[in-house]
């Protein structure tokens, strides 16, 4: 019997052997593993470390844009009050020019009607002694040219 227990106490050991071979290499591939997992793990975290750097500064750049945007919106929104008030004088001033513009229109043709109404007996005599003159010239110059042409006749 004691061969029998020696027996069963070598397999016992031998197969505790072999458990613990298979335990180890077990073990030895899960820190395999790990260490692999561990190391892609560090590059993620660098690959990440170099994004998130990249990310604040695009971030930074966008606030400056933003910043820049809104002060040049605010400069438009002063220049669009300007042209907006420019607009409203420039606006006020045509119609000032069109209102004088017809009240000196209506002064003048009603002082010119009136002046034609009240002078227009002058008129029609100061045109009528006009036409006299003009026909007396005419009878002039015809007078002259004719004893013009008796005087050539009378010499040859």
């Amino acid at each position: 019997m004691e061969i029998g227990v020696g027996i069963g106490v070598l397999l016992a050991s031998i197969a505790f052997c072999v458990l613990v071979v298979y335990g180890v290499r077990t073990l030895q591939s899960l820190r395999n593993s790990l260490d692999e997992a561990n190391r892609t793990l560090q590059e993620v975290q660098k690959q990440l470390d170099s994004v998130s750097a990249e990310t604040v500064k695009l971030i930074q750049s966008s606030h400056q844009l933003t910043a820049d945007v809104q002060t040049k919106m605010k400069q438009l929104d002063t220049a669009f009050g300007a042209v907006l008030e420019v607009s409203g004088a420039v606006h006020e001033v045509t119609s000032s020019v069109k209102q004088v513009s017809s009240a000196v229109s209506h002064t003048v043709r009603s002082n010119v009607e009136g002046a034609l109404h009240k002078h227009q007996g002058k008129l029609a005599e100061a045109t009528e002694w006009v036409t006299l003159a003009l026909q007396a010239w005419q009878k002039i110059q015809s007078y002259r040219k004719t004893s013009k042409g008796e005087d050539s006749n009378v010499e040859q």
